[in-house]
Formats: structure tokens, sequence, C-alpha cells
């Protein structure tokens, strides 16, 4: 079952055979972003993953970032700027995020 345009249908064991590998890979290289996403995409219940969509879709800047789907690099965000966020927020956690495991968003 396809849940939107990109999407790729993976059966239970593809799902389990990917969380599996993506969180091995993960554990021995945390700077691994795309094995962290993996292991948690293909980790969630289906219901928390369409009930994100859903309050995303409800949201004029979610629906920006489902149809745009930016990609987050050094070029695209302005890490000073981040840094000066308060503390509990998206931006602040992930600057320090990042500077604890000493790598960029590339």
């Amino acid at each position: 079952m396809s849940l939107y345009t990109s999407h790729i249908s993976t059966s239970s064991l593809q799902k389990g055979l990917l969380a599996f590998g993506s969180a091995v890979t993960a554990l021995l290289n945390p700077m691994r972003a795309d094995m962290v996403a993996t292991m948690g995409e293909t980790t969630a219940f289906r219901p928390i993953l369409e009930k994100i969509r859903q309050r995303m879709e409800g949201d004029i800047c979610g629906r920006k970032i489902l149809r745009d789907r930016p990609r987050i690099t050094s070029a695209t965000i302005d890490l000073s700027y981040l840094r000066t966020l308060p503390h509990g927020t998206l931006g602040k956690e992930y600057s320090i995020f990042l500077e604890k495991l000493n790598t960029t968003p590339d």
C-alpha cells in the first residue's frame, strides 16, 4: 500500500531486516544519520507516522516541508542563528546535537 507518491512499500520481513541492519549500523556509527532515520521509520507504528503526517498537513509550514522535501545542509541552515535560540527549541537542540558529535548537517 503506497502512502504517498514516492513511497516504497515493504513487507514485514523487509522492515525487520532494515530495522535490524540500521540499528546495528547506527549503534556502531551514530554519525550515520541515514541509519538512525531508517531505524525510526521501520520501527515506528504506522498510526503514529500517520498522525505525524496529518499534523504536518494541518500546518502551513508542515505542508511546505512535505511538499518541498528540503535537504538539511550547511548551505540551507544558519547554525550561528540556531545557536542563539532558546534551550528546548528544535533549532537550539539540533545545534547542540551537532556540536556534541563534532559534525555538520552534511
